[in-house]
């Protein structure tokens, strides 16, 4: 079981937009049909079991925009084109507080550490990360290193 999470694992690595029909072929190409099959059911009752967890377990699924994105070390040129170091800047000591996206927000990261803890995922988001909070998502912040932030409203990236 251990090698066909890790083969999954590196499965998606490479292949980021594939989907479960294509992931289904490679493994059982690549492995017994009965090893296949526990792990799709192990999958399977996991995911029923994490229902619960989620507010809308279906729309998160099938939702196309994510939550939270984070883009770990953009490049300057996408930086350059969002023109990022005109943004206001926003700063917050450590700390914890609920807080509610009233419309997309892109912020990319200049110092700090946070965990954004929403009903879906914890998010660890620190210096360097360019991220897009979703419109609509209620979330709790907890800094862990103080933040320091370029911000912007009603974008995308």
């Amino acid at each position: 079981m251990e090698d066909i999470i890790k083969a999954v694992d590196e499965f998606f690595e490479r292949h980021p937009e594939s989907d479960f029909e294509t992931l289904e072929l490679f493994l059982y190409d690549n492995f017994d049909k009965k090893d296949v099959e526990q792990y799709l059911q192990l999958l399977g009752e996991t995911i029923l079991s994490a229902e619960s967890k989620f507010k809308d377990p279906m729309n998160a699924l099938l939702d196309n925009e994510p939550e939270v994105k984070v883009i770990e070390n953009p490049s300057d040129v996408l930086l350059k084109k969002l023109d990022v170091k005109n943004w206001p800047i926003w700063e917050k000591e450590v700390s914890t507080f609920d807080w509610y996206y009233e419309d997309t927000e892109v912020c990319y990261i200049l110092d700090g550490e946070v965990i954004v803890h929403t009903k879906n995922y914890n998010y660890k988001i620190k210096k360097g990360n360019l991220v897009k909070f979703k419109k609509g998502l209620s979330c709790k912040w907890e800094i862990l290193k103080p933040i320091k932030k370029h911000y912007n409203f009603g974008i995308t990236i």
